[in-house]
C-alpha cells in the first residue's frame, strides 16, 4: 500500500472507530463513495481492531456485558469467596488484577486475582468457562504460576485466584541485576520449557511479554496469566479452538493476531522472539509502547526488525554489561528472526525447538536457526571439539600436501612442497590440540594468534593450490579461534576472515562470504602494519566477489 493511501485510511479509521454502526456506516458512504475499494481497506481495519479486543469464546456475550463491568467500582477488602482483596496489582483491557488474601480464617496466604471484564450470558458458556479452568488448574510446572480457583461474583463476574509471584517483569529484573548475556539466554531457556509444558497441555498462552514472565528474588521465572489462555481442544478428527477471552498486547502481539488470523503455537513463539531480542538488545524491536494501534499493526506487518547485533550498535543501560554487537552476530541473530518470521510455518515448529537452539548456542553446537552451511558447521564443531579435531581430517591434509610434492621434480619447487607440507603439519597440530592446550577454550590471545597464524598460513597454501574445501576447513579454524580471543577490529582475525570468505566464494557461497571479506578489507585495507601481500589478496578476493555477483563497478573502485 502506498504512503499516502495507507495515511488516507488510516485517517478515514480513527474517525470512523469512534461512531455507532449506523452513523459509521453514512460516514463511510460519504468518504469513500468514489473509491469502494478505500472502504474495504477501513472496514477490514475495523473488523481487526475489533478481533483484538474482543473475545472469540464470549463473543456477543462479552459486547453486551462490558459497558457495566467496565464502570464497575472495585474497593480493597471486597470479599471473593474465600478471599479479599488488598490492592490492585495491574490492570489492562481484559480487567484487573488484585493482590488478595484468604479471609475465612482457616490459614494464611496471598493469592492474586484475576478479575474478568465479561459476564456469563448462557449456561453454556458457564460450564465452558468451568471445563477451562479445571484444565489450568491441572497446569502444573515450576515456572508457571499455578491456578487455584476461580468462580463468578454474585453480579456475574468471573474471576480466576492463581498464586501470587512476588518478583518483577523478566526484562527489569535482568536490567537491575546487570544479568550477563549466557545467564539471559539460560533463563529464557527455562520460559521456553515452561511455555512448551503448556503447549503440550493444549493451552496457548497468547499474551507472552515481559510484564506476565516474573522473577522473584530466587531468580526463578514464573509464567502469569495463563487463565485467560486459548485452549487448543481435541475434536473429532482435528483440533478445534475454543478460548475464553482473546487477551493481547499489540507490541508483542504476532502478525496473525494483529490481523485477527488463526492462533496457534506459532503465535507464542512469535512472542518469544520478540522477548529475546529485548532481553539481549536492552530495547523493543519496534521501538515500543506510545504508538496508536493502527501504528503498531503497520509495523508488524509490515516492518522486518532490525537484527539484534544493529540493535545493540547503540549501546542503553539494560543490555547485558560488556555486549558487543559481535556477540549477537550470526547465530543469536539467526534465531531471533526465525522466531519473528512473518509467516507462522516459517517460525520455529514449536517452544522446545527454541530452546533448544538456545542450548545449542549455549554449549558451541550449531543452531537449527542458520542456513546449515558446511563452514559453519565446521567452525561450530572446532569451536567444541579442538582437541579431539580428527587426526583422519589432518591425515587427508598431509596425504594432500605431499601428493603435491611427489610429482614435482625441479629442485625449487620440491623446496617449496615441502615448506607447505610444513605449513599443513603444523596446522594439523594445532587442529588435533597439541597447539591449543588440548582444547582449552581459555587460552590466552597470545597462544590463539600463533595457533591462528599457522591455520591462516596453510589455509591460503591450499586455496592457492584449489584445494578449496581444506582451506575452508582450516580458515573456518582460525576464525573459531580467534574470535572469543581478540578484538573484532585485529588484523590476523580480518586475515582469518579473508580466506574463509575467499574459499566460501570460490566454492559459490557468496551470501555467506560477502561478510567476511568485506569486514577483512575495513579492516586490512586501512592498517598499516599489514603486509602489502595481505592487503592486495583482501582487496582481490573482495573485488573477485563484486565481479562474480554482477557488481562490476564496486568491483573496479577496488581495482581489482
Amino acid at each position: 500500500m502506498r504512503p499516502d493511501r495507507w495515511r488516507r485510511v488510516q485517517l478515514l479509521f480513527e474517525r470512523a472507530v469512534e461512531l455507532d454502526p449506523a452513523s459509521r456506516s453514512r460516514y463511510l458512504d460519504e468518504a469513500c463513495r468514489a473509491d469502494p475499494s478505500l472502504r474495504d481497506e477501513v472496514e477490514a481495519l475495523i473488523r481487526a481492531e475489533q478481533a483484538a479486543g474482543q473475545g472469540e469464546f464470549l463473543g456477543r456475550a462479552v459486547r453486551d456485558a462490558a459497558q457495566h463491568f467496565a464502570t464497575r467500582e472495585i474497593h480493597p477488602g471486597e470479599r471473593f469467596d474465600e478471599y479479599s482483596l488488598v490492592r490492585e496489582l495491574g490492570s489492562g483491557g481484559m480487567g484487573a488484577v488484585w493482590l488478595a488474601e484468604r479471609a475465612d480464617g482457616e490459614y494464611s496466604a496471598n493469592v492474586a486475582i484475576k478479575l474478568v471484564r465479561g459476564g456469563f450470558a448462557n449456561p453454556e458458556i458457564e460450564r465452558r468457562f468451568r471445563v477451562e479452568r479445571q484444565i489450568l488448574a491441572d497446569l502444573a510446572h515450576p515456572n508457571i504460576a499455578r491456578l487455584i480457583d476461580g468462580g463468578t461474583a454474585d453480579d456475574g463476574m468471573p474471576y480466576i485466584v492463581m498464586e501470587y509471584v512476588d518478583g518483577r517483569p523478566i526484562t527489569d529484573w535482568a536490567a537491575a541485576a546487570r544479568l550477563s548475556l549466557d545467564a539471559r539466554l539460560r533463563v529464557f531457556h527455562t520460559v521456553c520449557d515452561a511455555v512448551q509444558h503448556a503447549h503440550g497441555s493444549l493451552i496457548v498462552h497468547r499474551d507472552l511479554k515481559p510484564s506476565n514472565i516474573l522473577v522473584g528474588l530466587d531468580g526463578v521465572p514464573k509464567l502469569v496469566d495463563f487463565g485467560i489462555a486459548k485452549m487448543l481442544a481435541p475434536g473429532p478428527g482435528s483440533f478445534q479452538t475454543v478460548s475464553m477471552i482473546r487477551p493481547m498486547t499489540p507490541w508483542y502481539a504476532s502478525p496473525e493476531q494483529i490481523a485477527g488470523e488463526r492462533i496457534t503455537i506459532a503465535t507464542d513463539v512469535y512472542s518469544l522472539g520478540v522477548l529475546l531480542h529485548e532481553l539481549l538488545t536492552g530495547r523493543h524491536p519496534f521501538g515500543g509502547n506510545g504508538a496508536t494501534f493502527l501504528e503498531v499493526r503497520r509495523r508488524i506487518l509490515e516492518d522486518s526488525p532490525p537484527l539484534p547485533s544493529e540493535a545493540a550498535a547503540t549501546p542503553n543501560e539494560r543490555q547485558p554489561p560488556g555486549l558487543r554487537p559481535a556477540d549477537l552476530r550470526g547465530d543469536l541473530d539467526a534465531m531471533v528472526l526465525r522466531a519473528m518470521q512473518r509467516q507462522p510455518d516459517r517460525r520455529y515448529a514449536s517452544a522446545s525447538e527454541f530452546g533448544e537452539d538456545i542450548r545449542r548456542f549455549l554449549d558451541g553446537e550449531p543452531v537449527l536457526a542458520r542456513d546449515g552451511s558446511w563452514a559453519y558447521h565446521a567452525s561450530r564443531f572446532i569451536r567444541s571439539h579442538a582437541a579431539a579435531i580428527g587426526i583422519v581430517g589432518a591425515a587427508v591434509l598431509l596425504l594432500l600436501a605431499f601428493a603435491t610434492s611427489y610429482g614435482m621434480h625441479l629442485a625449487h619447487e620440491r623446496d617449496l612442497a615441502m615448506r607447505r607440507a610444513d605449513q599443513v603439519s603444523r596446522a594439523v597440530a594445532v587442529l588435533a590440540g597439541v597447539d591449543t592446550g588440548n582444547g582449552n577454550p581459555d587460552i590466552s590471545a597470545e597462544r590463539a594468534l600463533d595457533d591462528a597464524d599457522a591455520l591462516i598460513a596453510a589455509a591460503t597454501t591450499l586455496l592457492e593450490d584449489e584445494h578449496t574445501a581444506q582451506a575452508r576447513t582450516l580458515a573456518a579454524a582460525a576464525v573459531a579461534t580467534l574470535e572469543p580471543a581478540v578484538s573484532d577490529d585485529n588484523p590476523v582475525l580480518a586475515r582469518a576472515r579473508s580466506v574463509l570468505g575467499a574459499a566460501l566464494s570460490t566454492q559459490g557461497h557468496y551470501t555467506d562470504a560477502e561478510p567476511l571479506l568485506t569486514r577483512a578489507w575495513q579492516v586490512l585495507g586501512k592498517d598499516g602494519s599489514v603486509g602489502a601481500d595481505q592487503v592486495r589478496d583482501a582487496r582481490r578476493w573482495l573485488a573477485g566477489l563484486y565481479r562474480a555477483t554482477g557488481r562490476t563497478t564496486a568491483a573496479d573502485s577496488l581495482g581489482g
